[in-house]
């Protein structure tokens, strides 16, 4: 776990739960709890701690290796973004039932800080994504579309946040549009966007398969739980 590019060293005993939910159809977001205590100061140690403010970047990372191992077999950085929401939960005894909860959305969230009125012309879709993209510093993943609109005849008018653009666009080419960290290690600084890719193509199903997942053997299974629900007027839903 990083805080503006810089190690949490204290995360192992801080940290009780911390979720991350990865997505295309939109922004990836990540869940933190975080225990908290009063200080001798009479404040709260982690409202008082200065790294969980507001749009502060956040670096998440999952490693899957033995107890008692140094490093992890496998490690890969999940999500990097920024803290959106600062959560304090004061439980009945206080301590140690209290905690800070933060939430966050990947870098993504940048775009939707201000809403805008401008038109594009002579671009095509892809073209507009790119300008867009580029203006945030994000690396970038986009598949051409055509055709290449002419000015006097077909203006683009954007009202609203460059997020919803994208997703406009993307909705009318059949693509998506996400946001995602590149590869690599953590750099430091506060500013996620450098190390981050702006996808916008056609879906891409053929990429590598996981492992198949397993109810049994009981005592070592890759799936935890698992509910089918078929209903006769909905989609079908499974949830493991």
């Amino acid at each position: 776990l990083w805080i503006d590019g810089q190690p949490m060293m204290d995360a192992r005993g801080r940290v009780s739960r911390l979720e991350v939910d990865e997505r295309t159809d939109d922004a990836s977001s990540f869940h933190l709890s975080l225990d908290m205590a009063p200080t001798d100061s009479g404040d709260w140690d982690a409202l008082a701690d200065g790294r969980f403010a507001l749009l502060k970047r956040v670096t998440i990372s999952f490693g899957l290796g033995a107890p008692d191992s140094d490093a992890p077999d496998v490690q890969d950085v999940v999500f990097d973004g920024y803290i959106t929401a600062v959560e304090p939960y004061f439980g009945p005894s206080r301590v140690p039932d209290s905690s800070l909860e933060v939430y966050g959305l990947d870098a993504s969230c940048l775009m939707h800080l201000e809403e805008r009125t401008r038109s594009f012309s002579g671009l095509s879709d892809a073209g507009i994504v790119r300008q867009v993209y580029g203006e945030y510093g994000f690396a970038l993943d986009v598949q051409e579309t055509a055709p290449v609109r002419d000015p006097a005849r077909a203006v683009v008018l954007q009202r609203g946040t460059d997020a919803s653009l994208l997703r406009w666009l993307a909705r009318r080419n059949g693509f998506e549009a996400f946001v995602e960290r590149k590869q690599g290690p953590v750099g430091a600084g506060a500013n996620a966007a450098p190390e981050s890719v702006g996808h916008f193509h056609l879906p891409r199903p053929d990429g590598p398969k996981q492992p198949d997942l397993s109810l049994i053997p009981r005592s070592t299974p890759t799936v935890i739980e698992l509910k089918a629900r078929w209903e006769s007027h909905r989609p079908t839903e499974i949830h493991g």
